[in-house]
Formats: structure tokens, C-alpha cells, sequence
């Protein structure tokens, strides 16, 4: 994950738990986006305490599956039960490999997903940072 500039900006007030996501699809708040649980903010909230409790626990339905995958089958039982309030940010903020959408005038971070082997990553990723470099050499006051 590279931080460009502050990813903070891109948080709604509104929103319980702010998401990354692998597709963005237009909507912040619709649920078929495809969440990236790389880069996860929920407010520090009692209710939240309990969305994370839950969560963890769903583990144990899903065995053999990570967080992102669990997030992502409950997700609708998280916002029925808990009403929470979820928003997805659009990989033009939060960015990818899977939806790579490189306009650094927007991009805040880069996340490293979509992609199979720390080598490829590390390869890409630093292609990624190199266009960066060369995106505020031209563009100081970015």
C-alpha cells in the first residue's frame, strides 16, 4: 500500500465503516462494489466494537476464507443488524490493479491487490512509483 497524499479526505462523516475496493461501480453506497478490506476506517463507536466482534466471529462460519471474503457475505446481515452505514471509496481515490485508474491528481493511495506473487507486486508497484515521480516533478505543487 502507497500513500500519496492524505486518504482521510475521502472518509464520508456519515459513514460507520469506510471500505477500499477492488471494483468501484459509481455508487459509494451500494453493496455490490467490491470491497478490498486492505484499507479499512471505522469509527472508533461502540457500535462499531460490535460490527468488529461480529465480523471475527463470522470467521468460524467460513473457515477456510480471509476477512475480505467474510466481510463480503456479510455484509448485508452487518448493515441489517447492526444498521450500519457503510461507504465504498471509488479507486480513483483508493487505487488498484484491478480497476487501475492512475490519475495522480486524484489517487491518494495504491494498494497492491489484483495481482498474484510479492514479485509482480513489487515489480508493478514500483513502476507505479516511478510514474509518480515522474507525476511531481512535472506537477510541483500537487
Amino acid at each position: 500500500m502507497m500513500w500519496f497524499r492524505n486518504p482521510f479526505r475521502h472518509i464520508s462523516v456519515y459513514a460507520d465503516l469506510t471500505l477500499a475496493t477492488d471494483i468501484f461501480y459509481g455508487n459509494p453506497e451500494d453493496h455490490n462494489n467490491n470491497p478490498n478490506t486492505g484499507l479499512v476506517f471505522a469509527k472508533p463507536t461502540r457500535k462499531n466494537i460490535e460490527v468488529m466482534k461480529y465480523w471475527r466471529e463470522a470467521r468460524k462460519r467460513f473457515p477456510t476464507t480471509n476477512e475480505q471474503t467474510v466481510y463480503d457475505k456479510i455484509k448485508y446481515e452487518l448493515v441489517s443488524k447492526f444498521e450500519l452505514k457503510v461507504q465504498y471509496v471509488s479507486t480513483a481515490y483508493w487505487g488498484n490493479f484491478c480497476q487501475p485508474q492512475k490519475n495522480f491528481t486524484k489517487l491518494s493511495t495504491f494498494h497492491a491487490c489484483c495481482l498474484t506473487g510479492l514479485e509482480m507486486k513489487l515489480l508493478l508497484i514500483k513502476g507505479v512509483i516511478e510514474e509518480w515521480k515522474m507525476y511531481k516533478s512535472i506537477n510541483h505543487n500537487s
